[in-house]
């Protein structure tokens, strides 16, 4: 797998109608098999590719940099299940089928998942993703649904035995852009049907895909009972976003994606008003990052922490929403703002989980108090 930024690099609305030939590959054989633990990047017990400990510089307003070591224990009273996004880039329509080729996954894992660990227990699934050009058609057709079913019922069954291991306690659901989608899947065919899921269920992230409701409610569309956080401590709700740099457009909603008319956008830094402009708690990077610019001397396996460098506020109406966010230091920005990695249809997609991690692992630790 060539090496690619550790976010999903922009599945929807990205070459849309370029027209890629399917890779009609071999049938599918099924799921994959969770009670195997080669089939996980990380669990409570066996971290992996989520390290729980590593380095971290924080860069203050002034520039000033601060050198540390983050290191998280697995104590907590909630389990967190994490999907990652797109990592393979490959233009022909198919199947990610080979499990050992986990580099972007584990990076994904390494920078995102870990950070979970502040707050809970965390399992990551390896699954057989559809690549980047499974998106690439318009109007997908049964091959592509075929190839979507099969991304997702592995997630399913990951989410079968997360279940049989976490018997009792609460849990989230965490994932960006395709991890996202498929958890969107999951939540109405798999958490909804089962009041004994359901009444577990701290709460959901599914980041960077277009959830939506009815018009006027907070249910309907994507989900018909799990309604929208509208409120810090609620909990068996939803915090969705996409976001966008300021000035520039918000992200699209092609209609082979959409999921009901009014899109959904919870600024986790203000879910009681989401549509409040305030300072987001970080923006949260990994030193190798493809489109980050870390101070010199980084280590290439640190995070780079950079606290209220962002604002952020929800605007929008109907299913043209998102997290607007702006660069609010007189410094320049570590990532170029106005490339087309962050201006395009998608918004600033590839830097969705980077820009409100911060605040969802406060959310999550407010809820969780309740």
């Amino acid at each position: 797998m060539r090496r690619v930024p550790l976010v999903c690099c922009g599945v929807l609305g990205l070459l849309l109608a370029c027209g890629v030939p399917p890779d009609e590959g071999p049938p599918d054989s099924g799921p994959l098999d969770y009670s195997d633990a080669a089939n996980w990047l990380c669990t409570p017990d066996a971290p992996g590719a989520c390290p729980r400990s590593y380095p971290l510089r924080t860069v203050v307003a002034d520039g000033t940099v601060t050198d540390s070591t983050v290191t998280h224990d697995a104590a907590h009273d909630v389990a967190c299940f994490a999907v990652y996004p797109t990592v393979d880039l490959s233009l022909i329509a198919g199947l990610h089928d080979d499990t050992t080729d986990v580099v972007g996954p584990q990076g994904w894992a390494r920078t995102s998942a870990a950070q979970l660990q502040e707050v809970c227990d965390v399992y990551v699934p390896i699954y057989r993703q559809v690549t980047l050009g499974t998106y690439l058609s318009p109007t997908p057709g049964e091959r592509e649904q075929s190839l979507f079913d099969s991304a997702y019922g592995d997630v399913l069954a990951a989410f079968e035995v997360f279940l049989e291991r976490e018997p009792e306690r609460r849990f989230v659901l965490f994932g960006h852009s395709q991890g996202g989608q498929h958890l969107s899947r999951l939540i109405r065919e798999r958490v909804e049907t089962d009041p004994v899921v359901r009444e577990r269920l701290l709460a959901a992230y599914p980041l960077g895909w277009p959830l939506a409701t009815a018009v006027g409610s907070d249910v309907g569309g994507s989900f018909a009972e799990v309604p929208v956080c509208t409120d810090t401590f609620q909990t068996g709700c939803v915090v969705g976003l996409r976001t966008y740099v300021q000035g520039h457009a918000r992200p699209n909603v092609p209609v082979a994606y959409a999921e009901g008319p009014e899109g959904i956008c919870v600024d986790p830094a203000s879910p009681n008003d989401p549509a409040l402009l305030v300072p987001l708690a970080a923006f949260t990077i990994a030193a190798s990052h493809d489109q980050h610019t870390p101070p010199a001397g980084t280590p290439t396996d640190a995070l780079v922490v950079y606290p209220e460098a962002f604002e952020g506020a929800c605007d929008g109406s109907g299913d043209d929403v998102g997290l607007g966010v702006r660069w609010v230091r007189d410094t320049e920005p570590p990532v170029d703002l106005g490339s087309l990695f962050v201006t395009g249809a998608n918004g600033s997609h590839i830097l969705d989980t980077q820009l409100v991690i911060a605040d969802v692992l406060l959310d999550i630790g407010r809820r969780a108090s309740r």
